[in-house]
């Protein structure tokens, strides 16, 4: 009764919808050469804690921040989307493309509001691999220790 995606040589095997495991029969193989991954699809959530940093005259600690660029460190990835939460809008990273997997870093514009939680998250919910190796975060704190 699941329902699983396939994966060959880079895309999404027969269509972007999931099938149902039944149908994963010779008619599904036809004409695909090579490995072909299928499994269950999933969605993996990176939501780190807030950033905390000493400055100057103290903590960021309770001050509030405004993230504007998101530079993830990939390993052989593929897809992913980042925002402020993993239920609001979240934006491509557009990483990696038919047949190849991405590693390094991609800078991305954050357009997220001053608040105290420093809230962002990487998002993957497509059949692909996505690894982050690390997350740096261009911001700036106002105000002061509360």
């Amino acid at each position: 009764g699941q329902r699983v995606c396939g994966f060959w040589h880079g895309k999404n095997g027969k269509g972007k919808a999931a099938i149902p495991a039944r149908r994963l029969d010779a008619e599904f193989f036809k004409g695909l050469t090579g490995p072909v991954t299928v499994g269950l699809p999933y969605r993996a959530v990176c939501q780190p804690v807030t950033p905390e940093v000493q400055l100057e005259n103290g903590s960021s600690r309770s001050r509030e921040c405004r993230i504007h660029r998101i530079v993830p460190n990939l390993h052989q990835s593929r897809g992913g989307k980042f925002g402020e939460k993993p239920d609001g809008p979240l934006d491509p990273l557009d990483v990696g493309s038919a047949g190849y997997l991405f590693s390094g870093e991609v800078e991305r514009q954050f357009d997220g509001g001053f608040n105290e939680q420093g809230n962002f998250c990487i998002v993957s919910d497509e059949p692909y691999p996505f690894t982050i190796r690390s997350v740096a975060l261009k911001l700036n704190y106002t105000g002061d220790v509360r």
